[in-house]
């Protein structure tokens, strides 16, 4: 048995596509900066390993430019050949997961065009969740009752800046350096931050997406949204909210909308997956 591979690069994508796992489902998003369609910098990928371990993972390359797409396609193009490398038993891909993030830092510093990605993992295997990252893609883990179980530290100044207390969320989401990241792959000084283990329900949802979503959309809302009715409804209506954010900063002549300075609104590339396990079965 082989790798399941299912890689989304330069998507443009009307709705979310729905990938079947055999211990639960994940639905994928992906669309380009509506005021830069040409080309989507943001990637995802989903790895379902022969042992039913589950990896899925979002890339948002940086720069506005082709080096931007090619560094979020070559970050996970690493991460699914190692997966695809890995024995037909692993069960615990912490170590192939480290092991990509360095070879895709390789890859994109190689290029020498200053590209650089974000970069967010997470695996699940026997029902147990941990996720990886570099830069400010974002991953929530949220129980049926609203309870964050994980929530990744964006790399950037107003991440710290929250974590810190010196600003809360509100104010980041609409402070003048939110675009700004600390931390990247493709940068001699690149670095890892790994989670801890954490179970994961019948009912749980786990949501990995790039800041397209985290930066018009508060985790506040999105723990409401993701956590409630299907799979797919739910994150089509997450992505419908950041949709509607994104242009509430348009002004357009006559009666268009305008964004108000507690609004977020920021255009960007928009990719995510939302994750829930299959639920168990009740005795009777």
């Amino acid at each position: 048995m082989t790798a399941k591979v299912h890689l989304y690069h330069d998507a443009s994508m009307d709705e979310g596509v729905i990938v079947p796992l055999r211990e639960g489902a994940v639905v994928v998003f992906s669309r380009p900066n509506p005021d830069r369609p040409e080309r989507n910098e943001a990637s995802a990928l989903v790895v379902e390993l022969p042992s039913g371990a589950v990896v899925v993972a979002v890339a948002d390359g940086v720069g506005g430019s082709r080096a931007g797409a090619d560094a979020s396609r070559i970050a996970l193009e690493c991460l699914a050949s190692a997966l695809g490398d890995a024995g037909a038993e692993t069960r615990d891909p912490s170590g192939v997961i480290l092991g990509a993030f360095d070879d895709a830092n390789r890859a994109i510093l190689d290029l020498g065009i200053g590209a650089g990605t974000t970069l967010v993992v997470t695996a699940i295997a026997d029902r147990r969740a941990r996720g990886y990252h570099a830069g400010d893609s974002q991953m929530l883990h949220v129980g049926q009752r609203g309870r964050v179980k994980q929530l990744t530290l964006s790399h950037s100044p107003t991440g710290y800046a929250v974590e810190s207390g010196l600003l809360d969320e509100a104010e980041a989401i609409v402070h003048e350096d939110r675009h700004i990241i600390s931390n990247l792959v493709g940068s001699s000084e690149m670095k890892i931050e790994i989670g801890t283990e954490v179970p994961v329900a019948a009912r749980d949802s786990v949501l990995l997406a790039s800041d397209g979503l985290y930066d018009n959309v508060e985790v506040d809302e999105l723990i409401e949204i993701v956590r409630r009715g299907p799979l797919e409804k739910a994150l089509a209506r997450a992505i419908a909210l950041a949709t509607e954010r994104m242009h509430s900063g348009d002004v357009a002549s006559g009666d268009g909308p305008s964004a108000s300075a507690e609004t977020p609104s920021k255009k960007d590339d928009l990719t995510a997956i939302l994750y829930r396990p299959r639920p168990t079965s009740r005795r009777t």
